[in-house]
């Protein structure tokens, strides 16, 4: 099981996004363009952001306040409801409030610009002969627009269930050490309070009504515990030691 410590340093672990990022404009398209990039789950954890509400986010509700600080304006949920029933979209958030300001910080936005860029190489691949019929947004390279996160081959919001598999094919990689996407949330709870924002602050940007949901979001981790057992043992092994 990986340790907590690997979560702080999620950002080194995944590389340096913005040399990537410079990169990745040099190229035309994604060698894999079915593939989805998980630039999705470090949005998830660098926000906080349920997974319906993340999958709602679009460009629009970006703004930028300067070159290392953005906004998120949270104001929409999507999710699935399952074979046949199809995408279903709704306007507020799970508590019943209209939005939220998410601040983000300079990593963040590098994601994001990444993210655009993929964006781009995917509606030209689409356009190949052969490939599904595209019915997402006909993107403009200077102008962001459409849903942040979606389908490469036909443009459409990203399905639940892709995020789930973006979160596995990274995890391990990245010293994450949880389960389901969800859990990016009390990751992001955990890192919020290590920093030292004030419990006010953390409600603000988790959407949390009640001061209590942050103690359950800032539950223990597995690998918390193991290094607390570990610690207990060293220091049982010392006290033996003196006996």
């Amino acid at each position: 099981m990986v340790r907590l410590s690997t979560i702080h340093n999620f950002a080194q672990a995944r590389g340096d996004v913005a040399k990537n990022f410079a990169a990745a404009r040099l190229v035309r398209r994604p060698r894999h363009a079915k593939r989805q990039t998980p630039l999705c789950v470090w949005i998830g954890l660098g926000a906080g952001l349920p997974r319906a509400e993340l999958l709602g986010l679009r460009w629009e509700d970006i703004e930028y306040l300067n070159s290392d600080l953005g906004v998120l304006v949270v104001q929409r949920r999507v999710n699935y409801l399952g074979k046949g029933i199809n995408r279903l979209e709704r306007d507020g958030l799970k508590n019943g409030d209209p939005f939220k300001r998410v601040h983000i910080g300079s990593l963040m936005l590098d994601v994001l610009r990444m993210r655009w860029v993929h964006q781009l190489a995917q509606r030209r691949a689409a356009l190949e002969p052969g490939q599904r019929r595209w019915r997402g947004v006909d993107y403009e390279p200077n102008t962001r627009t459409g849903f942040n996160f979606t389908n490469p081959t036909d443009g459409t919001p990203m399905n639940p269930l892709s995020a789930d598999k973006a979160l596995a094919a990274i995890r391990d990689r990245a010293g994450l050490d949880v389960e389901r996407f969800h859990a990016l949330r009390h990751a992001f709870t955990r890192l919020l309070r290590a920093s030292g924002t004030r419990d006010c602050l953390a409600m603000k940007m988790t959407g949390h009504r009640d001061a209590a949901m942050l103690d359950y979001y800032d539950e223990g981790l597995e690998s918390e515990q193991i290094e607390a057992a570990q610690r207990l043992d060293e220091r049982l092994r010392m006290l033996r030691h003196r006996a």
